[in-house]
Parts: C-alpha cells; sequence; structure tokens
C-alpha cells in the first residue's frame, strides 16, 4: 500500500493543482473569443478590448515574485487555496458588472488570484518528483495548460451562440466552487512519508547546506536577479511567449476573422490550433533536451520556425487548411521556451525556487501580456484611423500592427548566442555566501 501512495500521490497532487491553472486559462483566454459580446455590453472599441484583456496581466506579472515568495514561506497548498477562491470573486465581479472599469478591476482581480498558479505547480513537481523529471513535468504541465487553452476557446465559441457572456461566466463560477475545495483537501505542501533525497536527487542534501546562510527574502532575490542565465532564459522566454500571450490569447481570432471573412467558430479554430501546437511541443522539446542535450542548437532551430511560419501567417493569403497548419507550426516551435524553466531550476538552490520560477514567469508574460496586447490594439486603431477607414477595421490594418510579433521572435533568436548549453547548478549558493 505505501507503494501504492508513493507512486500515486505526486500525480494526484500535480493533477490537482493543475486544476487551477487551467481554470486561470479559462479566464485567460476568455476575452479573445468575447470581443464583440464585451463592445456591444460596455460600448467600447478595440484599443479598449486590449486594455481589459491586458489589464488581467497587470497585477499577475506585479505579483508574480511575490506570490513565489510567498509559496517558498508558506507553501503552494494555502497560497492555491487562497488564490482560488479569490479567483472565484473575481469572476463573480466580472459576471454583474455593467460599467467597463468595474470589468477592469475584476480583470486586475483575477490577475491578482491566480498569480501564483505556476510557481506552485513547479514548488510541488521540485518537491514531489525526482530533479530528472522536473523538464518533463514542466513540459506535460505546459502541455495541459496549453489543451485546456484550446478546449477552453472552443467551448466558449459553442457556447456563445446560444449563451449571453455573462451566463458562461456564471457556470465557470459554479464550477470553480468545488474544484477550490479539493485543492485544499489533496494538496500537500511536501511528502511526509521518504526523505528529500529520493524525491529531488542525491545532490539536495548538499544544496540544503550550502544554502544554509541566514538571509532575507529580499536579499535572496537580489543574488538571483544577478545571474546571468537567469536574464537570458528569462528574455528568451519572454520573446517567444508573446505569439501565445499576444496573438493566441486576443488577436488571432480577430485576425483571422476579418482576413478571411469566416465565422467565429472557424476562426476559434485557427486560435486552439495554436494552443494545441505549444501543447504538443512543449513536453517533445522537454524530451529533446534530456536525451540529447545541446540547448542552444534546439532553441535556434525552433525559433527561426517559428519566426518564418509567423510571417507566413500574417502576410501570405493562405487557404484555410494551410493557414491552421502554419497555426500550429508557429504554436509548436514557440513551446521551445519551456527548456528555459529547466535551465533556471538548475541555477538555484531549493528554497527559492518558486522565487525563480515566478520571475521567469514574469518574463514569460509581460512583453505579450502587458504591452504587446495593447500595443496591438493600438496600432491597429491608429493604422485605420490614418487611412481614415475608422471604425472599420481591415485586414491591412492587422497587418500592419502584427509586425511585432515576428520582430520579437527574431530577438528571441539574436539571444540564443548567449545561452549557456551546461549551466552550473551551484551558482545561486557561491554567491549566497558572500552576501
Amino acid at each position: 500500500m505505501k507503494r501504492i501512495i508513493l507512486f500515486a500521490m505526486p500525480w494526484l497532487i500535480w493533477v490537482v493543482s493543475c486544476l487551477f491553472m487551467l481554470y486561470q486559462f479559462f479566464l485567460q483566454v476568455s476575452v479573445s473569443v468575447m470581443v464583440p459580446q464585451l463592445m456591444v455590453a460596455f460600448s467600447v472599441d478595440s484599443s479598449d478590448i486590449g486594455i481589459l484583456s491586458s489589464s488581467y496581466f497587470f497585477f499577475y506579472l506585479i505579483l508574480q515574485v511575490p506570490a513565489g515568495m510567498l509559496v517558498d514561506r508558506f507553501g503552494a497548498r494555502c497560497i492555491l487555496t487562497i488564490g482560488f477562491f479569490g479567483c472565484l470573486l473575481a469572476c463573480y465581479m466580472l459576471v454583474e458588472a455593467q460599467r467597463f472599469w468595474l470589468a477592469e478591476v475584476s480583470r486586475l482581480l483575477m490577475g491578482l488570484t491566480t498569480a501564483p498558479a505556476f510557481a506552485a505547480i513547479f514548488y510541488l513537481i521540485a518537491n514531489w518528483f525526482h530533479k530528472r523529471d522536473f523538464a518533463l513535468l514542466v513540459g506535460l504541465t505546459e502541455m495541459l495548460g496549453m489543451l485546456g487553452g484550446m478546449a477552453s476557446q472552443l467551448y466558449l465559441a459553442y457556447s456563445l451562440r446560444h449563451l449571453d457572456f455573462r451566463q458562461i461566466l456564471w457556470i465557470c463560477l459554479i464550477v470553480g466552487i468545488p474544484l477550490a475545495v479539493l485543492t485544499y483537501l489533496i494538496i500537500r505542501d511536501r511528502p511526509q512519508f521518504v526523505s528529500s533525497e529520493k524525491i529531488t536527487g542525491s545532490d539536495t542534501k548538499q544544496n540544503l547546506r550550502l544554502s544554509a546562510p541566514k538571509t532575507t527574502v529580499w536579499q535572496d532575490f537580489n543574488v538571483l536577479i544577478r545571474i546571468k542565465g537567469v536574464w537570458v532564459n528569462g528574455l528568451f522566454a519572454m520573446a517567444l511567449c508573446s505569439v501565445l500571450d499576444a496573438f493566441a490569447v486576443l488577436w488571432c481570432v480577430p485576425f483571422i476573422q476579418t482576413t478571411y471573412s469566416v465565422s467565429l467558430q472557424s476562426a476559434t479554430w485557427g486560435s486552439a490550433l495554436i494552443f494545441l501546437g505549444i501543447a504538443l511541443g512543449a513536453p517533445l522539446w522537454a524530451w529533446l533536451l534530456v536525451h540529447f542535450g545541446r540547448q542552444r542548437i534546439i532553441m535556434s532551430i525552433a525559433t527561426i520556425i517559428c519566426c518564418l511560419s509567423l510571417l507566413v501567417v500574417i502576410y501570405v493569403k493562405l487557404s484555410l487548411p494551410w493557414l491552421f497548419i502554419s497555426l500550429f507550426i508557429s504554436g509548436f516551435s514557440s513551446s521551445v521556451y519551456v527548456l528555459c524553466f529547466t535551465f533556471v531550476k538548475e541555477l538555484v538552490v531549493p528554497h527559492v525556487l518558486a522565487t525563480a520560477m515566478g520571475l521567469m514567469n514574469v518574463f514569460c508574460m509581460i512583453l505579450g501580456s502587458a504591452i504587446l496586447q495593447p500595443l496591438i490594439g493600438y496600432l491597429i486603431k491608429w493604422h485605420a484611423m490614418a487611412n481614415n477607414h475608422m471604425p472599420l477595421v481591415l485586414a491591412s490594418d492587422y497587418r500592419y500592427a502584427l509586425i511585432v510579433l515576428p520582430l520579437s521572435v527574431l530577438g528571441g533568436l539574436v539571444l540564443v548566442y548567449w545561452v549557456d548549453d551546461d549551466p552550473s547548478p551551484l551558482t545561486l549558493p557561491q554567491v549566497n555566501q558572500n552576501v
């Protein structure tokens, strides 16, 4: 029986912790499918919708590192449970919002309460699984999140044919209550029946000993941000994640609708295929890294493919099947950013792992979500006004604005030059002793 528990408990905790991530993805992508309804409900234009969508990420980004610190200090179970119930409150606020500023406040609160999700999941993976499985579990987590995002968009596109967006959010609220309770009942921060050496590897005790100097969380964070590898991997992840955060999450669906004159349901399939590509690509890149190494070569190839596929999607008028194939390739190749989490994990010691993962999530989200989402909306509006056809938005307006996406990915290709294929796992402790 003990052996069965030892095998099953880590997977059960991982699955339950991922439920919060899936719930977060549903709320995160909902705006992209509800754009026309939200414009009518709140009497706003595309730039306002860009702000509404990106407002979710303002607190989400600002609180990533503090949330990681809280997870390191209080554990994943406590922080995830509080975050889940807070997210339910934010969802209720959006359901009842009659003014645009109230909708923005609810999105801000959603970002605040869901901030610990990824840091907590990676914290639990590090505590419950062997360190050799970390890269694969990160890839599987991303796969599950992307499949959740894809399913959410397809479900929303279908449901909006029959239900108002407020009714859909009511369903989301009702479903979330038992999930929040389940999070509290199932999740445990670390195993009580097995030594940490069996979970994280033979060098765990050495790492814990090296991290023994008593320092504050801010001193540890100061050391963390002085590690070159954290910045290089973080900036690369930031460049590649713009495909997901700025395009798939918000602007892909209206771009396809406008450019190809198709229904919301057909356009949503295009966005969903980006999520599917990331879902399938994330564990594959992790598997390649574990079995073959050479992170720099893998990242270079994937980044070149991603940049070329984006240029084809934006500037070549394709048939729908080829468009969908190109969107899938864009998502598949952009998912190489998951490797960055594994390499940063090797640079830090256990007591700052969640903080490091929170910082990495800041890098992943800040460009696409907080900057490019509203910037693309502004560029669309500016180009339409400059050509005297506002409020009508044309395909040429989208093509003008979306150039920022391949440029972002191209910046990631430049950063690959500074990627270290063999990071030292003792970097942080060595510096920490000098603090």
